[in-house]
């Protein structure tokens, strides 16, 4: 497990998820919110090579939310890497069945602090003066960065 919220939680995606890639992917209610309005039209391969192609780390990798007092697949986030700015790209998507109960509010909100504490453990890790510095640019306190 990455993380959880009070009534979800986050893991890697596994070969048995495929099914459920296949139908969160290809389904046009999901995907039309991001371009595909037919969804991806995507292969039971491409989705088992990119399941297989996973490393050590959560980030950019494809990640499985569950419901947790049931265990149903209800839908997928992605972790961004932060860039050398600090700038990172969450995603949601669910199955429509889940919509409207608070999920992707509850999700983003625990994607958000998930990618922050990773941020300040990296910022805690520098030496004194580059903290600073880099806690300043974070929070754009740095003149001509407003």
């Amino acid at each position: 497990m990455i993380f959880q919220t009070e009534r979800l939680k986050v893991r890697k995606a596994e070969i048995s998820d495929t099914d459920f890639y296949l139908s969160l992917w290809n389904s046009g209610d999901v995907m039309r919110n991001v371009g595909f309005p037919d969804g991806l039209q995507i292969l039971r391969e491409r989705v088992l090579k990119q399941i297989k192609s996973h490393d050590e780390t959560e980030f950019n990798q494809t990640l499985v939310v569950l419901e947790k007092q049931r265990g149903r697949r209800i839908g997928e986030c992605k972790l961004g890497q932060p860039d050398c700015k600090g700038v990172s790209s969450p995603d949601l998507k669910f199955l429509p069945e889940f919509w409207g109960k608070g999920y992707g509010k509850e999700m983003f909100e625990a994607l958000c602090l998930y990618i922050l504490r990773i941020l300040l453990l990296k910022l805690l890790k520098l030496p004194r003066m580059l903290r600073i510095y880099h806690l300043k640019r974070w929070l754009n306190l740095l003149e001509g960065e407003r």
